[in-house]
């Protein structure tokens, strides 16, 4: 069984003309969003493999504290940076390119191509866009990620740290 957790990063601060997008950090409320969302996370019981996250500081600080929440030292954060501006179909690209030894993988990005990812994996766009640190678990009987096709996953959990 393959699980999919698909997360949109917490609150961002707005962006300045002194920084890029890509600089963007959490806020107060993502910060304690992002925290809420590692418990829930950690509440699955998950063996995560990895967690993917776009480059960007934003995303960053939702992974780390996903991966804090779930107490797992011995995993190092991976980033791509397909996820940052990736839209649906580099999203698909990437899905399919997981490494077949994980099962159970975690992706934070960003809005639109996370919220239409999710929308894709499990054939269903009534999912809408993500809002901010919202987590979509979903599982599929693949054998190989490269197999993932529309709406071959299905949903297992929502999660809504606000």
């Amino acid at each position: 069984m393959r699980r999919l957790l698909l997360v949109r990063h917490a609150h961002a601060e707005k962006q300045s003309p002194s920084h890029g997008d890509i600089e963007r950090r959490l806020d107060e409320r993502g910060m304690k969003d992002a925290a809420r969302l590692a418990k829930l996370v950690a509440g699955l019981n998950l063996e995560v493999d990895q967690i993917i996250s776009s480059p960007a500081m934003r995303t960053q600080s939702t992974a780390r504290a996903i991966l804090q929440g779930l107490s797992l030292s011995r995993l190092k954060l991976c980033y791509e940076e397909r996820i940052y501006d990736g839209d649906r179909a580099t999203l698909i690209e990437v899905l399919r390119h997981l490494p077949d030894a994980c099962q159970t993988i975690v992706i934070v990005g960003h809005n639109p191509g996370i919220s239409r990812l999710a929308n894709w994996v499990c054939d269903d766009d009534e999912l809408g866009e993500f809002e901010p640190a919202y987590g979509l678990l979903v599982q599929a009987d693949l054998d190989h990620w490269v197999n993932a096709m529309k709406g071959c996953f299905e949903k297992v959990k929502l999660l809504k740290p606000h």
